[in-house]
């Protein structure tokens, strides 16, 4: 008797794992150079699959991390929606922009821009 599963498409997490995982195989020659192994699974414990990586590319990777980690603190996660800045009416009139068009024609016309 035959149990087959029917297909069922990769979740998200799975799908991002499986990248991740690809990504990394590729990442290291295989030279001998086996400084780390990384065993990847899902958030629900799927084994998805174990990578070697070289001294180099541990150190790489760790830089990028950290470089990741900066921007984050830096500039907020890039995974969540910016917040709406909050409207003031009293700031951006048609006059406004007007006024700053005109001083920008302006500034193009004495640098020898065209407006």
């Amino acid at each position: 008797m035959s149990h087959e599963t029917p297909d069922v498409p990769p979740s998200k997490e799975e799908l991002a794992a499986l990248e991740l995982y690809h990504q990394l195989v590729n990442l290291s020659p295989d030279n001998g150079d086996r400084a780390l192994m990384l065993t990847l699974r899902t958030p629900t414990g799927r084994y998805i699959g174990d990578v070697w990586l070289s001294q180099t590319d541990v150190e790489q990777l760790i830089d990028g991390t950290l470089t990741i980690s900066q921007h984050r603190v830096a500039y907020g996660d890039p995974e969540q929606a910016a917040a709406p800045l909050p409207l003031d009416e009293g700031d951006i009139t048609d006059e406004f922009v007007d006024g700053m068009t005109a001083e920008f024609e302006e500034f193009l016309k004495s640098e020898g821009g065209q407006a």
